[in-house]
């Protein structure tokens, strides 16, 4: 009877033993999933969160306004916009006027131009800059030159009388072009960003009631000028508007 309850004994010892072994690791288990969960838990708290520098705020896109849209679906689908801009702007800011329009445009165009225009610009006349949108492409081109960088001419005061100041930008270049009366003469003045310029004698002929001002030289009457509602305009011989410039 004896040796049956030394039997008991040591056979309830072994299986307490085995039992806390079986709990430990249990326990152990249940720690490192509850591990293995806050881990991935903290991973999806984080996956696609953009990282943002303190104190740095995300720039604001410039105010604009979409005068046109024309879209084309031949070869490629293509989406082209005309868009009035209140001020003269940097690359950036108008890249941010860009990027605001992609958001915009319909899906499935991959080729989106945009063209600035400033608000003394009639539309179709030479845009100020453009940005250019395709695949793996995302460009932007300032046409126009700052008002500020045209030096501004001064004409001699004596027996001179100006019949209008224009500024504008032609083949790259800010340009000033000045028409003025000397004498019984009329001349065309023109300055350009870089310091460059030249002078051209006009005659001036009526037209239908509208005053038009060719180059003296008959070599160069392939385009007239003409002043309308302020604005300089550039005709050809065929009566097509080409440039135009703003007072």
């Amino acid at each position: 009877m004896k040796k049956v309850i030394i039997v008991l004994v040591v056979c309830f010892v072994i299986y307490q033993m085995l039992l806390s072994d079986c709990e430990e690791r249990d326990r152990k288990q249940r720690i490192a999933q509850s591990e293995e969960m806050l881990r991935i838990e903290k991973e999806k708290s984080t996956v696609n969160t953009p990282t943002t520098k303190p104190g740095k705020k995300t720039p604001e896109v410039p105010r604009y306004e979409i005068i046109k849209r024309t879209k084309t679906d031949d070869y490629v689908k293509k989406v082209e916009y005309s868009v009035r801009i209140f001020e003269e702007l940097t690359k950036e800011h108008l890249e941010l006027i860009a990027k605001d329009i992609k958001k915009k445009s319909p899906i499935g165009y991959e080729y989106i131009f945009v063209s600035y225009y400033m608000p003394s610009h009639e539309v179709g006349f030479g845009s100020w800059a453009m940005t250019r949108i395709a695949p793996n492409t995302f460009e932007t081109q300032i046409n126009g030159v700052s008002r500020s960088k045209i030096p501004k001419t001064e004409l001699e005061k004596d027996n001179t009388t100006q019949i209008g100041r224009w500024t504008g930008n032609l083949i790259g270049h800010g340009v000033e072009l000045i028409i003025y009366k000397k004498g019984n003469k009329l001349f065309l003045k023109r300055t350009f960003s870089d310091g460059s310029g030249g002078e051209d004698e006009l005659i001036v002929k009526k037209i239908n009631g509208t005053s038009r001002y060719y180059y003296k030289d008959k070599d160069r009457r392939y385009e007239y000028y003409v002043i309308k509602n302020g604005a300089l305009l550039v005709y050809d011989d065929l009566g097509n508007l080409g440039e135009k410039y703003n007072p």
